[in-house]
């Protein structure tokens, strides 16, 4: 964990847990923190990531950013498996909450907050004490629930008015809401922009009443 006195103010800080996914080559780094944290240095951003992990977590590919890892016996490691109906999701572990108490006081002031739960490591009300900052939510951690064999389902969000209503970007995949386009459409209405991506059909923006779709390249995957 890095010492919190030696940090640098940040453009984009992302929170949620990094994962662990369980691939049939190996164990690989995965989450939306990941990925979005990548992408936004990619673009020249300066970064800083709050997350929780095990020594497990294979964090290389992170370096160079700032991180403050809240330590955890495991990290959130989730098997992932393709099949005819949809992706089968496993839960096998769950790493450490987060609380506002983590999030270091000279990165909450930052231009860009993406709020990126995978396995509900946070309260949605975290959200409320950003008020300065542009609020960017990946909401799929909170749209999922999990039996005690750690198979996930999608779930119902709950309080997910509060959270729209504060947002000024939400990004979701269809599966996250089982494929329900009528709750798509009506999240779309209590919230600035909202994306709904859908695999390798590509990805439906909403914006002002506005409905566009976004076809992707083919390629090879």
């Amino acid at each position: 964990m890095l010492e919190l006195a030696a940090l640098q103010p940040v453009d984009y800080l992302v929170i949620g847990h990094i994962a662990v996914d369980i691939t049939p080559t190996g164990k690989q780094l995965g989450g939306s923190v990941s990925y979005a944290a990548l992408t936004a240095r990619a673009l020249g951003l300066r970064v800083g990531i709050v997350t929780s992990a095990g020594n497990d977590a294979p964090m290389q590919v992170l370096n160079g950013m700032q991180v403050v890892v809240i330590p955890s016996e495991l990290s959130t490691t989730f098997e992932n498996v393709k099949t005819e109906h949809g992706r089968k999701q496993t839960l096998h572990h769950q790493a450490s909450k987060i609380k506002i108490e983590h999030i270091p006081s000279v990165w909450r002031d930052a231009p860009i907050i993406h709020f990126a739960p995978i396995a509900q490591e946070f309260d949605a009300s975290l959200v409320n004490f950003f008020p300065k900052s542009l609020v960017g939510v990946t909401p799929q951690g909170w749209m999922r629930a999990w039996n005690e064999n750690g198979e996930v389902q999608a779930s119902a969000w709950e309080n997910s008015e509060q959270v729209l209503g504060q947002a000024g970007s939400v990004v979701m995949s269809v599966e996250d809401v089982n494929r329900n386009l009528e709750l798509v459409e009506l999240m779309a209405h209590q919230t600035r922009i909202l994306c709904l991506t859908e695999g390798e059909a590509g990805a439906v923006l909403h914006w002002n009443g506005d409905r566009r779709r976004f076809r992707p390249p083919l390629v090879e995957e």
